[in-house]
């Protein structure tokens, strides 16, 4: 048995419970965001334990570089098989928010 949150984020009770944290959810945070902080195209954008993938791919389809990392394989499943469209394979991957280790830098 592992901690209790990779426990409880690759519960499949995780989406379930979360299901009210749609893309309007997102699109919502995105507008609030955009109000205070001066985004540009340029940026390289991280999403850190993206989880299902919804700012990922908003930022992507906005234009954003962006990519997104969370511990849940579940997670990433989930943000793979909803968003194939976005070539998904260069846009999820797998690291624990507490020793992600990143080679490019900014």
């Amino acid at each position: 048995m592992g901690k209790w949150f990779e426990d409880w984020f690759a519960s499949d009770l995780y989406l379930e419970v979360y299901k009210h944290r749609d893309e309007t959810d997102a699109l919502n945070l995105f507008k609030l965001i955009s109000k205070t902080i001066p985004l540009k195209k340029t940026n390289l954008i991280l999403d850190a334990a993206c989880g299902a993938g919804r700012y990922t791919v908003l930022l992507k389809e906005k234009g954003f570089n962006v990519v997104g990392f969370d511990l849940s394989l579940p997670l990433l499943k989930t943000a793979r098989s909803n968003y194939l469209e976005l070539d998904n394979q260069h846009q999820f991957f797998r690291a624990d928010l507490r020793e992600v280790q990143l080679k490019k830098e900014i």
